[in-house]
């Protein structure tokens, strides 16, 4: 029987490894450093606060920092004043935000990446195919998923894991891993990172 260990050691790679491409994305609102004093305060409804202001202003200076990034907008803090209040909840509306736009930039550095890579997006799995010298039948359950939803991003995981489980039950496999004891799962995310999981089936009855 294969340990756990084994599986681990035969899973690293031996050997430099290789950037194909590198894709980034920022949030589209940019703000100049030397003006961000002049905005977080105005925004904040703080101008008031002379001594703190300049004090962040001497902090921006020395920050070597030029410009900054932000979804925040004027018009969202006056949608949700309590981001700027001082102590006041505003995990919510923040992660409204946060559900909505960081998938967007996800996609966006990946686009640029696969765009630079020159490769089609499908190319990924058989890489992985090739690279590991599977046999088309290991990512059949993969192909399936994809063909019939589509890339649902981490969801496809569990989509996967399931329809394994359930091909596994109907050709009467000993197993949920279609048969065997172990195996390893990859997930491909934004950016071209990857996440490796050791798996351990177990009876199909």
């Amino acid at each position: 029987m294969v340990t756990v260990e084994e599986v681990r050691r035969a899973q690293r790679a031996e050997g430099p490894a290789t950037i194909m491409a590198i894709g980034t994305a920022t949030p589209p609102n940019c703000v100049d450093q030397s003006t961000y004093p002049d905005y977080y305060f105005r925004i904040t409804n703080s101008e008031h606060k002379t001594e703190l202001k300049e004090k962040f202003k001497r902090m921006c200076e020395k920050s070597m920092i030029k410009k900054r990034y932000m979804y925040l907008t004027e018009e969202i803090l006056k949608e949700n004043p309590n981001v700027c209040a001082y102590m006041a909840p505003s995990l919510d509306a923040r992660q409204d935000i946060v559900v909505v736009e960081v998938p967007k930039l996800g996609k966006e550095a990946a686009t640029k990446a696969i765009k630079e890579w020159g490769q089609p997006k499908s190319k990924i799995t058989h890489l992985v195919e090739a690279k590991l010298a599977l046999k088309p039948e290991k990512l059949r359950a993969t192909r399936q998923v994809l063909a019939e939803y589509g890339n649902m991003s981490s969801a496809c995981v569990l989509f996967i894991l399931d329809e394994m489980r359930r091909k596994s039950a109907e050709e009467g496999l000993k197993t949920t891993g279609e048969g065997l004891e172990w195996g390893v799962l990859f997930g491909f995310g934004p950016g071209l990172t990857v996440e490796t999981v050791v798996l351990h089936s177990i009876a199909t009855n």
